[in-house]
């Protein structure tokens, strides 16, 4: 049975004609209703008995796609599974609507779910600030083959392509046999190129081998010519942090400190943890070997972590890992009597 919409604005007619309905059509008008950002009309086809998650939560995906925030707030509030949220933060931002987005994601919705499914979206429809917020909350800007950009790129989007850049994308990466570079000569995107002009001379540019020249010490001091950024900075923006922790290891008695860590060259300047957040690379520094007898040390540095990038880590393994390594016998802690 087909869903006949009524126009009439007598609210007593249009409860008649809901009661008369089967429970299908009932459904069918509840989805429709959530597509049209009618709450009321949601409100009260709930209360005749109508599952919300009609369908694999077709009316909040669809609610979701037209930005109808009311009904959002309705519908997330009979807790959808986890599935559902996933799929309706995909629709919200093929749909566009910023205020769905940051719905969705508050109540639990995964921006890394089918390898950052929602960026790939944003990469083709032009919604730079949409990226942002998903790139906040932990989407990672390599997923799909470190592609995103090129993609971007390829839809003439400077806006959102300069977000993946700003979150750590790497412009060498390809899309189309073509990197950030050549797509930007491509195109003609002069705007782009000078964005990228700015990134190779900054710090994202500075390769391995610079931080293997300096010592650890030289690594942790401010360096005048960088603005006061420490090497741990630099390395982290560079998505070069492996080469702080390989001098780690290899200096007797150094560790890697939660003041290292925690550290900003200005108040509102990010810490080490969030610029490795940012290119993807926060495990490095949670390896358990790090952190071997200072369990409590580095459970502050999680927690310090920005929740954005928190889903980088397995926290449990890493505590099982540091537990294990706590336990281990030293050399020569037993021996047999002679």
């Amino acid at each position: 049975m087909s869903v006949v919409d009524i126009d009439d604005e007598d609210d007593d007619k249009w409860l008649d004609y809901v009661s008369a309905l089967t429970p299908l059509a009932r459904a069918e008008l509840f989805v429709k209703s959530a597509r049209d950002g009618e709450l009321w009309r949601c409100e009260r086809l709930i209360e005749k008995g109508v599952d919300p998650h009609f369908r694999d939560g077709q009316a909040l995906i669809l609610a979701a796609e037209k930005g109808r925030r009311g009904v959002i707030g309705l519908l997330l509030s009979h807790v959808p599974s986890q599935v559902i949220k996933d799929n309706a933060l995909v629709n919200a931002v093929v749909g566009g609507s910023v205020d769905a987005v940051k719905a969705l994601l508050a109540a639990g919705a995964d921006p890394r779910h089918d390898d950052s499914a929602p960026l790939w979206y944003c990469a083709t429809k032009g919604r730079a600030a949409i990226a942002e917020l998903l790139l906040d909350a932990g989407a990672d800007v390599h997923a799909h083959g470190r592609e995103l950009m090129g993609v971007a790129l390829a839809h003439r989007d400077v806006e959102t392509a300069t977000v993946f850049l700003r979150h750590g994308a790497s412009p060498s990466a390809y899309y189309r046999d073509l990197n950030a570079f050549e797509w930007s000569a491509e195109m003609g995107l002069m705007e782009f190129s000078k964005v990228l002009r700015q990134w190779v001379e900054g710090d994202a540019y500075i390769g391995p081998a610079f931080f293997r020249t300096k010592t650890l010490e030289e690594l942790r001091a401010p360096m005048p010519e960088r603005h006061g950024r420490t090497g741990f900075h630099l390395a982290a923006a560079a998505g070069s942090f492996d080469v702080v922790t390989e001098k780690i290891r290899a200096t007797p008695g150094a560790q890697l400190r939660l003041d290292d860590l925690l550290r900003q060259t200005t108040p509102e300047g990010p810490s080490v943890l969030a610029l490795l957040g940012q290119v993807g690379q926060l495990k490095i520094a949670f390896e358990a070997d790090l952190w071997a007898g200072r369990k409590d040390e580095m459970l502050q540095a999680y927690a310090k972590t920005p929740a954005g990038f928190r889903g980088q880590l397995d926290l449990a393994a890493t505590v099982s890992a540091v537990d294990r390594l706590s336990i281990r016998p030293k050399p020569g802690q037993f021996r047999l009597k002679p």
